[in-house]
């Protein structure tokens, strides 16, 4: 077996040269269809155009994505000049890319033709950058493309270790930090499993996979990026088709990765049909605990199913749970499996330091997570505080404890943060408040955790007003609130209920004491949803 290359674009080119014609991308409806050699040339198009706005190795380019082909396409054309790809939802309000941009400082932006976010609505701040809408060239499924067998070889010179991309998470204070990818990122655990002859998850050159995560959430990247390079076809899109099971039966998908909530609207949609999906044969789920009935049902329908565990930090994967007899009892005890080969962990005492400071010792049953994985970051952009906090010779921090069972499972337990999970997405309490607290009329805010079955939890908000307010005040402060998140935060970080209370219980040292606040609030006070 010839020696696979280290960078993601190097893997996909040879895709291209050993299947040009075969489908690489297309969005679930049949449009924006790419070809693996058509992938190639336009590739070379989009760089081209990079390279004129003086973009080079290391440059950063804001990507404005929609989570259809072209999305990925602008990412594989930074690869080809060595730049780094920032994702930016195209969804998002302009206030957060305008801080995207100010923390990457960015050297072009490539738009997404999906993304609500169009060129004439980019940021004021962000008019001044070059900036293309990223296109399919017209004709160009008329002929395939040829491939160049030397055309890697004019690619910037690049290694495992070179920046690919970068996505962002808020983490514990709400302000947006850059995880930094590397190539080794995408290519880290599949590597580990071929080297180990392991099948837990598999990528098969022509099998068609399908992901709803979006191309700004490490799942979704790392998902298609992961197919590509095995030459799979590709199914994006769809965030316009209510009809999940319409997707995946139509485009006849045979694998896929969902997080808990779209497992659970599968199984609905395929039980008022009265059927399942034939082709499907492999299901990757993961970000939040999921049901295991659900996961009994699509293994009774003959998917395989295996969970997984990590985050931006890890590079998505880390840990892994195939689904067995034995394994599916202890999904909703919080089991997520073993480590890869070639993936090390460590529990560490959470008041203590981690595994490589030399007063501590082996790793314990109970503690905080650390892992290292070759596909962990480089580092949070321009963060170096953060980064030393969180990496440390190699090791990532995850900040979630778990707990080692005599099974030889690891089984989470909780967050050292108080991050919220919903949905498989991170929300930061801090950042939720602040919000809150910037409408007029508000005197302070906290966020608490509301346990739901679909998304795992939802956000619930408390807020004390300046003065007092009768009914008809409390109701338009609780719609002012709701609007003012409509307009500055992502869908899942809005809060389902919103409560006016007296007061906000707190430690001495001004903390918020969040466990306390949900408990003291019943469900008769909420009101005015913003999450709509």
């Amino acid at each position: 077996m010839s020696q696979l290359s280290p960078t993601v674009l190097g893997r996909v080119f040879e895709q291209a040269r050993q299947r040009p014609e075969a489908t690489a991308l297309r969005r679930c409806d049949g449009t924006s269809l790419l070809r693996y050699a058509d992938l190639i040339a336009e590739v070379e198009r989009i760089a081209t155009f990079l390279r004129a706005q003086s973009v080079s190795r290391g440059s950063r380019v804001l990507v404005v994505a929609d989570n259809g082909p072209e999305t990925y396409l602008s990412v594989l054309a930074c690869a080809r000049i060595g730049a780094i790809a920032v994702m930016a939802d195209g969804n998002l309000p302009p206030a957060t890319i305008d801080r995207f941009s100010q923390i990457t400082e960015p050297g072009a932006i490539l738009v997404a033709p999906g993304s609500r976010i169009g060129l004439a609505c980019l940021p004021e701040s962000l008019q001044s950058i070059p900036a293309i809408t990223v296109e399919i060239a017209a004709g160009i499924n008329d002929t395939v493309a040829a491939v160049d067998d030397e055309w890697m070889s004019a690619t910037t010179r690049l290694g495992a270790d070179d920046p690919l991309a970068m996505v962002f998470t808020s983490g514990t204070t709400g302000e947006p930090k850059g995880v930094l990818l590397a190539n080794r990122t995408f290519s880290g655990i599949a590597d580990l499993l071929r080297q180990a002859d392991l099948t837990w998850i598999r990528w098969v050159s022509g099998e068609t996979t399908y992901s709803p995560l979006p191309a700004t959430h490490i799942g979704g990247l790392w998902w298609i990026l992961t197919c590509l390079m095995h030459g799979g076809l590709c199914i994006t899109g769809g965030e316009n088709t209510t009809s999940l099971l319409e997707i995946l039966d139509t485009n006849a998908v045979e694998t896929t990765c969902l997080v808990p909530f779209l497992i659970s609207k599968l199984i609905s949609e395929m039980k008022t049909a009265g059927r399942t999906v034939p082709s499907l044969k492999l299901l990757g789920y993961g970000g939040s605990r999921a049901v295991a009935a659900d996961i009994q049902f699509m293994e009774a329908a003959g998917v395989q199913t295996i969970q997984v565990y990590g985050l931006s930090e890890t590079g998505c994967t880390a840990l892994c749970l195939p689904t067995d007899p034995g394994s599916i009892s202890k999904i909703e005890e919080g089991a997520v499996g073993r480590p890869y080969p070639g993936v090390d962990v460590y529990l560490a005492d959470p008041a203590g330091g981690g595994p490589t400071d030399p007063s501590v010792g082996p790793s314990a049953s109970f503690g905080t997570l650390w892992i290292k994985s070759p596909a962990n970051m480089l580092g949070y952009w321009n963060n170096p505080d953060r980064t030393r906090e969180v990496l440390v010779d190699g090791w990532v921090n995850t900040g979630d404890l778990l707990e080692l069972n005599d099974d030889g499972f690891f089984y989470i337990k909780g967050r050292s943060s108080e991050m919220i999970i919903s949905g498989g997405v991170n929300i930061a309490p801090n950042e939720v408040d602040r919000i809150a607290e910037d409408v007029h009329g508000v005197r302070e805010a906290a966020c608490y955790e509301i346990p739901d079955p679909e998304f795992g939890a939802l956000v619930g908000l408390a807020v004390v007003a300046t003065t007092e307010l009768d009914d008809s005040g409390a109701r338009k402060l609780k719609q002012a609130i709701a609007a003012r998140y409509r307009s500055e935060s992502e869908s899942m970080a809005r809060p389902s209920t919103i409560v006016i209370v007296d007061n906000i219980p707190r430690t001495p040292s001004g903390k918020v004491m969040r466990v306390s606040l949900a408990a003291s609030i019943s469900d008769d006070s909420a009101g005015a949803v913003a999450r709509a």
